[in-house]
């Protein structure tokens, strides 16, 4: 099959990376593939590509319209619904975080063959915002997993504990919980805890939005222990910083699909997240530590200035049992053993070769005119 990723391919944000690895995915199935950049140009790409991935570095990239292409895949921010002038078949991957979705989108999704979301969570919210159901299929999101479970190091009882907080330090992804359940541990507990903050987009695709510094102010106790970190990491950069911690923790508040919480599974390491989020779809209780939390919904159709099919809604993870978990793990009260044996297990189930393969299924379906093969509540893995 003739198929163009397009839209977005910078590898310092999950919209490129899932585009950049799924077009390598699809490739790998012999597909005839070609990735068309729209936020950088082909020459940056490629050295990109090249650079983070150098086994790949003679992948097709190309701005030219290629006229044979029988499906696009597009995914960029914000979303652009417009039909191909040609005859290919449109797939528009569109993640969104907050339940209901823009009300422009209805009207935009109408004209695509289909939509991609990485969670049911997603899926969820565009359906009950009014999009038919066979027109959103459930591709989630991939990651390389490393070739077996490293060691972890081991830990004693009241010795330092390394966390690691990825993403942007915005509002939804609750870098503030986090700080917060760290500021209300004893001083004794706190002690024995390094906090590491790999914070993405600050400058960039986040601007403007960071928390980091103000909840930071607003507890130096845990800033004294904090390290923030906003340098571009390659995959095997971030693989490193990954295997340099204890365990990650993510108390998102809005996510399509938390990406870094399935690297950090991917590679070996521990993780807790916010209970009945879109993570859900991978981590259940016996693959992470859960944070409780509760449904909050919006007062307003809106998230900032976008107009939403109904009120948005989001989970609010508790700080409070967030902290009790942090203690707990400091104490060595929980076994992560068997929670990251089994997250590993969970991960591999999400390697890019298999994503790949859902995504192939899908784009034959669609050819053919069927309907998403992916149930209801469930990622199609």
């Amino acid at each position: 099959m003739k198929i163009v990723v397009e839209g977005a391919s910078k590898l310092d944000a999950s919209y490129g990376i899932v585009n950049v690895r799924l077009a390598m995915a699809l490739g790998d199935l012999g597909h005839e593939v070609t990735l068309s950049p729209w936020d950088q140009s082909v020459e940056s790409c490629s050295q990109a590509i090249a650079h983070a991935y150098p086994s790949r570095a003679d992948m097709v990239v190309s701005t030219l319209d290629r006229s044979d292409a029988e499906v696009r895949i597009r995914q960029i921010w914000p979303p652009v619904w417009s039909r191909p002038r040609d005859d290919s078949r449109l797939v528009v991957i569109q993640p969104w975080e907050f339940g209901s979705i823009p009300l422009s989108w209805i009207e935009g999704a109408s004209g695509a063959d289909a939509i991609w979301v990485p969670s049911s969570f997603v899926k969820a919210g565009y359906v009950q915002s009014g999009v038919a159901p066979d027109k959103v299929w459930v591709v989630p999101n991939g990651a390389d997993v490393e070739s077996s479970l490293r060691p972890q190091r081991s830990r004693r009882a009241g010795q330092m504990l390394s966390l690691l907080f990825v993403g942007g330090g915005i509002y939804r992804k609750g870098i503030d919980v986090l700080v917060a359940a760290l500021d209300s541990l004893d001083d004794d507990t706190l002690a024995r805890v390094r906090l590491t903050i790999k914070e993405t987009g600050y400058s960039s695709y986040y601007a403007g939005q960071s928390l980091v510094e103000s909840a930071l102010n607003g507890a130096p106790r845990v800033a004294s222990r904090t390290v923030v970190r906003r340098e571009h990491l390659t995959p095997a950069q971030l693989g490193e910083l990954y295997g340099s911690a204890d365990c990650l923790v993510h108390p998102y508040r809005s996510e399509g699909f938390a990406l870094p919480v399935l690297e950090s599974m991917s590679s070996g390491l521990p993780v807790v997240v916010t209970r009945d989020g879109a993570a859900d779809d991978f981590c259940g209780d016996g693959e992470a530590t859960r944070i409780d939390s509760t449904l909050t919904v919006s007062d307003t159709p809106y998230v900032g200035d976008i107009l939403t099919a109904d009120y948005p809604y989001h989970r609010e993870p508790s700080a409070s049992h967030l902290s009790s978990i942090i203690k707990q793990l400091v104490d060595c009260e929980i076994d992560v053993e068997p929670l990251r044996r089994a997250a590993f297990a969970r991960a591999s189930e999400y390697q890019w070769e298999r994503v790949g393969a859902v995504a192939g299924r899908s784009l034959v379906a669609l050819v053919a005119r069927s309907g998403p093969e992916d149930a209801f509540g469930t990622a199609a893995v």
